[in-house]
């Protein structure tokens, strides 16, 4: 119970960082927030982690998108590819293939995939995200 407290407090609070500008600081509160939801998970997929993962994929890509040097551009783009894979994975097996959770990260899988180039499957997911979407907004 308190692993998941403080997990979730540190998850705000990342986010409150990321807000104000303060990216690396953001990173940092995240990713410990998710090593505290992967604990208290025991293994287990949570869609708390997968929560927790997709603020960590935004947040690479805004530092990415500051990052002067390619190499280190890159493998932030790359990690935020490999984070939102997971993210989707998670919230397919915790919430459903047609979840809108599994919407928002099969969008921001494809706006990743965007950053590195890798055009055909970054269409591939924004589509399959668009399908979600829509089809919850025609009941």
């Amino acid at each position: 119970k308190k692993l998941g407290d403080r997990a979730g407090v540190l998850l705000g609070l990342g986010l409150i960082e990321d807000r104000q500008g303060k990216f690396k600081e953001a990173l940092v509160t995240v990713r410990e927030s998710q090593d505290l939801f992967r604990k208290r998970a025991g293994g287990k997929p949570s869609s708390l982690i997968a929560k927790a993962g997709m603020s960590i994929a935004k947040i690479l890509l805004k530092l990415a998108a500051q990052e002067t040097d390619p190499e280190k551009r890159a493998a932030m783009e790359e990690e935020a590819i490999e984070r939102e894979r997971e993210n989707v994975e998670i919230f397919e097996v915790t919430c459903g293939d047609d979840s809108p959770l599994t919407a928002s990260a099969l969008k921001g899988l494809g706006e990743a995939l965007l950053r590195r180039g890798k055009i055909p499957e970054a269409q591939k997911s924004f589509a399959r995200s668009y399908l979600l979407e829509a089809s919850k907004d025609a009941f």
